[in-house]
């Protein structure tokens, strides 16, 4: 009980303030005149079309960065489990490195490897590929916080992948390879179809600290150059400290924390199927 008191009071109690912020807020007005604005507010939240976008593109951030994780969790699981020995057993604590560095540092870090005239262009320019302004150009800005979001969430997906490859029997690998089928084939023929349930698990989580992303695009971009890199944390940061409109801000929240909890109740049901 005393746990279920202390979840309600840290999570649910606030949420909560936070949906009925204008109708909290000491006031002359009736309830019901404010129970009216507060709902204006939330139409305005949901109509509006930088809101929109700024959704948009943290989904698609997301999706790059589930992606990447997965594959380089699979590989890793691939190399260190099956293939194993000499320099691949130390494969997996260099993939550790990133669970060790704040986001804001990992921001600082690549905002200098992508910064003009920096290593990544010096390095494009010696194989003679045409110069790219990365933080300048909007396609360029997403692509570098994304490496960057990518960079910092591949600690999650190698530890579950790596775990859930241990789990999986041996005698299916060394059946397969009797068969006469190849390493590779045999890995994601046989191995990964028996991983799914871990590479849902790696979706909900990656996904959970992807969509909160906020400080990489602060530090890289502070959310330009425009609005390219504005995502749906940085859109409610800018109206609710820049701004000034705590109302629409709490409102902005609510939805975004809606989206969510609809999106993980989506994985979980999925994940109980396997």
């Amino acid at each position: 009980f005393p746990f279920l008191l202390l979840y309600i009071m840290l999570l649910i109690a606030p949420f909560i303030m936070s949906g009925l912020y204008w109708f909290l807020l000491p006031s002359e007005l009736p309830a019901s005149q404010r129970l009216i604005l507060q709902g204006v507010r939330y139409a305005d939240a949901l109509t509006s079309h930088q809101y929109q976008l700024s959704l948009l593109r943290t989904w698609i951030i997301t999706a790059i960065t589930i992606a990447s994780t997965i594959s380089a969790g699979l590989l890793t699981a691939y190399i260190t489990v099956y293939e194993g020995g000499g320099w691949r057993r130390y494969l997996l604590f260099l993939t550790m490195i990133p669970l060790f560095i704040p986001p804001i540092v990992s921001g600082y870090i690549f905002r200098i490897i992508f910064y003009p005239s920096g290593p990544t262009e010096a390095f494009l320019e010696l194989l003679g590929i045409p110069k790219v302004t990365w933080l300048s150009d909007p396609a360029g800005a997403l692509a570098a916080v994304i490496t960057a979001n990518v960079w910092s969430s591949i600690p999650f997906a190698v530890l579950i992948m790596y775990g859930g490859a241990r789990t999986v029997g041996r005698e299916y690998w060394m059946s397969s390879m009797v068969m006469g089928a190849g390493r590779l084939r045999t890995f994601t023929s046989v191995i990964v179809p028996r991983l799914w349930r871990y590479i849902l698990l790696t979706t909900l989580l990656v996904s959970i600290h992807t969509f909160e992303i906020f400080d990489i695009p602060y530090i890289m971009t502070f959310g330009g150059p425009g609005t390219a890199t504005e995502t749906v944390s940085f859109y409610i940061y800018n109206n609710a400290i820049k701004a000034g409109d705590a109302a629409l801000s709490s409102a902005l929240s609510v939805i975004t924390g809606v989206i969510q909890i609809l999106y993980t109740y989506l994985l979980i049901h999925m994940l109980r199927r396997f």
